[in-house]
């Protein structure tokens, strides 16, 4: 069985690769197809969307962190793993898409709960060797 920390690390490698291809979509595109720009972000942001297209890649660069974080268990990984999917949970909801904002929010509480699981002291394996008595 695979360990709590590998499947949230696979869990925010996939999150990572859909918003680098959201990212790289609207770096690309810009302003010449409005209508997937428009679906993509509020109407307020449609103005700059190279801009959100860069900072989604800059947010793909933090996870990819986050990612080498938890696999390496670091000290710092939990909270930021709380924070970080915490705000992506948020920020799928804003604009509600229902397949988007369902797996959006779906991948951060799983990543979540598999952190939160796997923060707690390792207990030894039954089968583990131990001090002998002598």
């Amino acid at each position: 069985m695979m360990k709590k920390s590998t499947i949230a690390t696979v869990l925010v490698g996939a999150q990572a690769v859909l918003i680098l291809v959201a990212g790289l979509a609207l770096v690309a595109t810009g302003r010449r197809h409005h209508r997937f720009v428009r679906r993509f972000l509020h109407e307020t942001l449609v103005r700059h969307p190279r801009l959100w297209g860069l900072i989604l890649l800059i947010v793909v660069a933090a996870l990819i962190i986050l990612a080498a974080g938890i696999s390496s268990r670091r000290s710092w990984a939990p909270a930021a793993t709380y924070i970080t999917e915490g705000t992506l949970a948020v920020a799928s909801l804003l604009r509600f898409h229902p397949l988007r904002s369902l797996l959006g929010t779906a991948i951060a509480v799983a990543v979540i709960l598999l952190v939160a699981g796997g923060t707690g002291a390792s207990q030894p394996s039954a089968s583990a060797p131990g001090p002998t008595p002598g």
